[in-house]
């Protein structure tokens, strides 16, 4: 590791392969105070400085984060474990959904399991939903199928508002104006700014009859 230039007090510059893109290296400054502190929290013999660590990743890049994460999720501590599982669901990346998957298939302890399933909802893709509905059917205990019924609904909305903006694409006038009033109603409680920013740009594109149509559908996911 090298200092990222003269001066830079705290700060460094690794040079981090990425093993799906061994031809990248990835370049990330990061603040050493907060960085540095989080792994040794991580590391630390104190369950709860471990588990406090797990629940606060600092902000950086998130192949970074999402390694040290998926570390934590093999913690001796359960609830370091949960804390892990839950910070991985708000990294939408092909290693922290596969962690996930990965914890559901093995983990034993219910309540990690449970966490495991909503935050994979958080990100899931359209074949997680039977995985997580069998998890509602199968688990013997309330806390991993209360998660499990969490994990269904946020992945029934995350699938949904991916389709739906697709279709905003559609050729049909129709389907496009449906599609933009189901996000409305997908969206009511969820202010989702990569959906608002499709939305705009479909009404930039269509005519104006269509457009008042769409401009309805939008206002009612800002005003959420």
């Amino acid at each position: 590791m090298s200092a990222a230039g003269a001066g830079a007090t705290g700060e460094l510059s690794w040079a981090i392969h990425v093993s799906q893109r061994p031809s990248w290296v990835l370049r990330i400054a990061v603040n050493d105070e907060s960085y540095h502190q989080w792994c040794r929290r991580l590391r630390s013999e104190d369950e709860y400085i471990r588990i406090e660590a797990a629940e606060n990743p600092p902000d950086g890049l998130p192949e970074i984060i999402v390694s040290k994460l998926i570390q934590a999720l093999s913690d001796d501590d359960p609830l370091v474990r949960v804390s892990a599982a839950e910070s991985l669901g708000t990294y939408d990346t092909r290693e922290s959904r596969r962690a996930l998957l990965d914890a559901i298939e093995c983990e034993t302890d219910e309540l990690v399991l449970g966490y495991a399933v909503s935050s994979l909802g958080l990100i899931a893709e359209i074949d997680d939903i039977p995985l997580i509905s069998r998890q509602i059917k199968h688990r013997t205990k309330d806390v991993a199928r209360v998660h499990s019924v969490l994990g269904l609904f946020f992945a029934g909305r995350c699938v949904a508002k991916e389709l739906l903006c697709d279709l905003l694409e559609d050729k049909s006038i129709s389907v496009r104006i449906c599609a933009a009033n189901a996000l409305a109603l997908v969206c009511a409680s969820d202010r989702d700014e990569d959906v608002l920013a499709a939305l705009r740009a479909r009404i930039a594109t269509e005519d104006t009859g269509i457009a008042e149509n769409l401009k309805e559908a939008l206002a009612k996911i800002e005003d959420a």
